[in-house]
């Protein structure tokens, strides 16, 4: 403080002490003719203190936009520019800076006259400055209004804050464990214009394609491309199907034409497994063995296209077999030792199917050993193998 009064009283004596020795020059000059009186005019002293300088001043040093939409302008927010100074201001640069200026615009519609670079103000004169501020992304942007002048540099800081368009609900979609090579019941992302305005959803996509699935089943389907009138909302169904047992993390990404909106998708694909089981008995009645073969699904899960696979066995030839609903055999020729195999559709846990096979016993032969497979296919794993084979021994005595 004490430096600044010393630099303002240097400032005030420098024009003190010129002036003295103009007024000793005047004097003396005067003296060289002692008939003219020495009159000082008041004219003279004060060009002795003539010194005029602009000052550059704002107002205000800030404006908030509040918030808007994507590409919804604000109102013009107005700087004004005056010279509070005594001499002439001369405006040299104008210009936004910052790393949001691209966010911000100059507008027009202001009182007059409007700032211009290179533009010339007297002394209390004032011009204006109009902004506006319109921007894509979400989020709070800013600015720097940067003016530099004769008088000095002054900036005002400019911000403002985008809101979303319109919000996709819910974040994540998770479908939890679902089998393999089966559909998971749909579910809703909900996509909601919270906008002033009419937006366009363009299109949308999602990668991992084929194991998550765009379906139908809502009322309110999103017309896709089509308009979402300000306030509405629409649903594009997703469903879950698995093509492998791992782990599906994808992203459904929506995009309009006011920004895009994101919802994850995530499911766990799981093999079906199925401990199927075979037991058997067998009884002899004359020359003729008959089997009860029963394939029986003890869990966890449901178990599809199971095959049951009997070879006649040694000593012996087919006689007949016989099958319950849902149960289809294709049996070798009557007195033939081909293979029996029996195809099963399916079983739900706990539940069974029994195959009849009959059996001739050769002449000769003492004892008939028959065993009887039970087999799954892929996708189903069955994670107990020990009880997937069945065998019994029937003595029959040589006779």
């Amino acid at each position: 403080m004490l430096r600044a009064f010393s630099s303002l009283a240097l400032f005030i004596r420098r024009p003190l002490a010129l002036a003295s020795v103009a007024l000793a020059a005047t004097l003396s000059a005067c003296a060289d003719d002692p008939t003219q009186p020495v009159v000082a005019k008041p004219s003279d002293a004060a060009s002795l203190f003539d010194f005029t300088f602009p000052l550059l001043s704002v107002t205000p040093s800030s404006h908030d936009f509040g918030t808007v939409y994507p590409w919804d302008p604000s109102p013009t927010k107005v700087v004004k520019v005056t010279n509070s100074g005594t001499g002439s201001l001369q405006l040299s640069d104008v210009q936004l800076v910052g790393k949001d200026a691209n966010e911000f615009y100059f507008a027009y519609d202001t009182p007059q006259p409007y700032c211009s670079n290179n533009g010339s103000y007297g002394a209390g004169q004032s011009c204006y400055l109009g902004f506006r501020f319109a921007a894509a992304s979400p989020g709070t942007d800013s600015a720097l209004v940067w003016i530099e002048s004769n008088g000095g540099v002054q900036a005002v800081t400019l911000t403002g804050t985008v809101l979303p368009a319109f919000q996709v609900t819910p974040d994540l979609l998770s479908f939890g464990t679902q089998l393999i090579y089966t559909q998971s019941a749909p579910q809703a992302v909900h996509v909601t214009n919270i906008s002033n305005k009419t937006i366009t959803i363009d299109s949308y996509n999602y990668n991992e394609p084929g194991d998550f699935v765009v379906v139908g089943g809502s009322n309110n389907a999103c017309v896709v491309p089509g308009p979402l009138a300000a306030g509405a909302s629409c649903d594009i169904m997703m469903a879950f199907k698995p093509s492998s047992p791992r782990v599906f993390a994808a992203n459904l990404v929506i995009h309009t034409n006011l920004g895009d909106g994101v919802t994850g998708l995530l499911g766990i694909g799981v093999q079906p497994q199925a401990d199927v089981g075979v037991t058997m008995t067998g009884t002899l009645q004359a020359k003729t063995i008959t089997y009860g073969i029963t394939v029986k699904n003890w869990g966890p899960t449901a178990a599809t296209n199971i095959t049951l696979a009997d070879t006649i066995p040694t000593g012996a030839t087919y006689a007949s077999v016989s099958a319950p609903s849902g149960v289809t055999c294709a049996p070798p020729n009557t007195g033939g030792t081909n293979s029996l195999n029996c195809s099963i559709a399916s079983l739900a846990v706990g539940a069974s199917a029994t195959v009849k096979l009959a059996v001739k016993v050769a002449t000769g032969t003492s004892q008939v050993v028959n065993s009887a497979k039970a087999i799954v296919s892929y996708p189903l794993w069955d994670p107990i193998q020990i009880n997937n084979t069945a065998t019994v021994t029937t003595i029959v005595g040589r006779k």
